[in-house]
C-alpha cells in the first residue's frame, strides 16, 4: 500500500511538471506575441470561447489594432514581455485552468516602465495552453461562460505602472497609471468629447462633506467657458468574490458589491429609467443626486454645489459624471447636462 502511495505521488508530480513546462513554453511564445504585436498568433493561443464571449475574432481584432494606434499616439510601444509567476493549478471538473502573471516592459516618454498583469492559461483538448486576460472575468459574458472557475479564484487586478529607473517620475506615474485614455480602455467604454470645453487630465480630489474623507478622485475633467466644472471618476473594477458578504451592506442589508454605487445614506438619490439607462450608457443601472464637497476642499469654487450621475455596470465599473456649478451659472446646468449626456457609452459586445 505504501509503495502504491509513493508511486501515485510521484505520477502525479511528475504530471504537475509537465503541465507547468507546457505552460511555460506556451507562455513564452504568447509573451513573444505580445512584444512583437503578432496578432494571430495571439488568436491562436486564445480560447475560442473566451473569443466568442468578447464579440467574435474581429472584435478582438478591431480591440489589438486600437491598442496599437492608442500607444503610437502615446509615444509607447513594447520593449519586452516574460512570464513573472506561474500559480497552482484549479481542476473544475472537465477543465484546467492556471494563474499566471506576465510582466510587460513598455517605453514610454516619462521612461521604462513594467506592469504586472494577471491572465487565466487555459488547457485546451488538445493538451495546448492558451491564455486571456484574468481581469475580463469581469465581463458578464466571459463570466457566464466559466461560473466554475470564478466560483475557485478571486479575480485578480492589473498592476500599477512602475518606472525602472529612479528619476523624478511622480507626475508621469500618475498620467500613465491612471490615464483617463486608459480607463476608457479598461471598462470597454466609447467617449465622444463635447465640443465647446477645455478638458484637463489633472487629478482632483473629491471629499465628502458629511463625514470628512476622501471619496473618489477626478481623473479627467472638462470646464466650460461660463464656468461650469464637469468631472468623471472611475470606482472598480468591482469586486464580487464573495470576501466580503459578511460585511453590512447598503441599508444594513447583506453586502452585495453591485449596491455600492447607492451614494451615502443621508443623500437622496433618483434612479433613472431602465429604458433611458440601456439606451443612453449601455448600463444595467443610472441614478442623479446631488453630492456635497467639503467647503475646505472646494472642486471649482467656496459655494460650488455638485449634481451627480451614477453610471453602474454589474460586476464591471461604477462611474460618476459630476457637474460642479455655482449660484451663478445654476441655471446653465441643465444645458450642459444635456449636451453631455451622449459622451460616455458601454461598448455593445458586453452583455
Amino acid at each position: 500500500m505504501k509503495l502504491i502511495t509513493i508511486l501515485l505521488f510521484f505520477i502525479i508530480n511528475q504530471v504537475k511538471a509537465q503541465d507547468t513546462s507546457a505552460i511555460r513554453l506556451a507562455a513564452k511564445a504568447y509573451a513573444n506575441a505580445i512584444t512583437n504585436r503578432n496578432d494571430s498568433l495571439i488568436l491562436k493561443l486564445t480560447p475560442a470561447a473566451y473569443i466568442k464571449a468578447m464579440g467574435g475574432k474581429n472584435v478582438l481584432l478591431h480591440r489589438f489594432k486600437q491598442d496599437e494606434t492608442d500607444m503610437i499616439k502615446a509615444n509607447e510601444k513594447y520593449v519586452k514581455s516574460e512570464i513573472n509567476q506561474i500559480g497552482k493549478a484549479i481542476n473544475t471538473g472537465s477543465n484546467s485552468y492556471t494563474m499566471i502573471e506576465f510582466k510587460e516592459i513598455i517605453q514610454t516618454p516619462g521612461g521604462l516602465c513594467s506592469i504586472i498583469i494577471p491572465y487565466v492559461a487555459v488547457k485546451a483538448k488538445t493538451d495546448t495552453w492558451q491564455f486571456f486576460e484574468a481581469e475580463h472575468l469581469n465581463v458578464p459574458s466571459v463570466r457566464s461562460i466559466l461560473k466554475p472557475l470564478i466560483k475557485n479564484i478571486s479575480i485578480p487586478r492589473r498592476g500599477m505602472r512602475t518606472f525602472l529607473l529612479d528619476q523624478q517620475f511622480t507626475k508621469e506615474m500618475g498620467k500613465y497609471n491612471w490615464s483617463f485614455k486608459g480607463q476608457i480602455r479598461r471598462y470597454e467604454l466609447n467617449y465622444i468629447e463635447p465640443n465647446g470645453y477645455l478638458a484637463s487630465d489633472s487629478a482632483m480630489e473629491v471629499v465628502d462633506s458629511v463625514v470628512g474623507h476622501h471619496y473618489s478622485t477626478i481623473r479627467y475633467s472638462l470646464r466650460s467657458k461660463d464656468g461650469i466644472l464637469i468631472g468623471i471618476t472611475f470606482n472598480g473594477p468591482i469586486d464580487d468574490d464573495g470576501k466580503l458578504n459578511g460585511f453590512p451592506g447598503t441599508d444594513g442589508l447583506p453586502y452585495d458589491p453591485n449596491k455600492n454605487w447607492i451614494p451615502i445614506f443621508h443623500w437622496a438619490y433618483k434612479v433613472l429609467p431602465k429604458e433611458y439607462t440601456k439606451n443612453t450608457y449601455n448600463a444595467d443601472l443610472a441614478a442623479v443626486y446631488n453630492f456635497y464637497q467639503h467647503k475646505n476642499v472646494p472642486v471649482l469654487d467656496p459655494n460650488e454645489s455638485c449634481r451627480s450621475i451614477i453610471i453602474h455596470k454589474d460586476n464591471v465599473v461604477d462611474i460618476e459624471i459630476m457637474y460642479f456649478y455655482t449660484p451663478q451659472n445654476e441655471h446653465l446646468l441643465k444645458k450642459h447636462m444635456e449636451e453631455t449626456e451622449h459622451m460616455l457609452k458601454f461598448k455593445g459586445y458586453i452583455n
